[in-house]
C-alpha cells in the first residue's frame, strides 16, 4: 500500500491538488463501515478473553469507547446538518446495513478467488 500510495500523495501534495487528494483518500482509506463492525469485534474479543483471564480494564474501555464513537459519528453529521427526524430514524438500520454488508462481501470474497470489474455499458458505447 505504501509503494502504491504515497508517491501519489506527494505528488498531489507538492501540486497542491485538494480534490485530487481527497479523492485518493476516499480510495485509500477502508470504508466506515468496516472500522465499525472491526471495533465491535474487537470489543467482543476482548471481552471473551476477558472471561478467561484477568483483562486490563482500560482495554475493554478503550473498544467501548472506540465503538461508542463509530455509532455516534454518523449522528454527529446529522445534527451538525440539522437533518430531520426521519433522517435518525433511518440510521438505526445502519448496524443491520453493516452486517448484511459485510455478509456479502465474504460470500463474495469466499466464493471467488479474484472478482473482475465489468464497466457498465453506456448508451454512447
Amino acid at each position: 500500500m505504501q509503494r502504491r500510495y504515497l508517491p501519489i500523495l506527494w505528488r498531489l501534495a507538492r501540486r497542491g491538488s485538494a480534490d485530487a487528494l481527497d479523492k485518493l483518500l476516499e480510495l485509500a482509506l477502508p470504508p466506515f463501515s468496516l472500522l465499525a463492525l472491526g471495533a465491535a469485534a474487537l470489543l467482543l474479543l476482548q471481552l471473551l478473553l476477558g472471561l478467561l483471564a484477568p483483562w486490563p480494564p482500560a482495554l475493554l474501555f478503550t473498544a467501548a469507547a472506540l465503538l461508542l464513537l463509530a455509532f455516534s459519528f454518523p449522528f454527529a453529521g446529522l445534527i451538525a446538518t440539522s437533518a430531520p427526524a426521519a433522517a435518525y430514524r433511518a440510521m438505526l438500520a445502519g448496524p443491520v446495513y453493516v452486517l448484511w454488508r459485510t455478509g456479502i462481501s465474504l460470500w463474495v470474497r469466499l466464493r471467488y478467488r479474484s472478482v473482475a470489474w465489468v464497466r457498465t455499458r453506456r448508451a454512447g458505447d
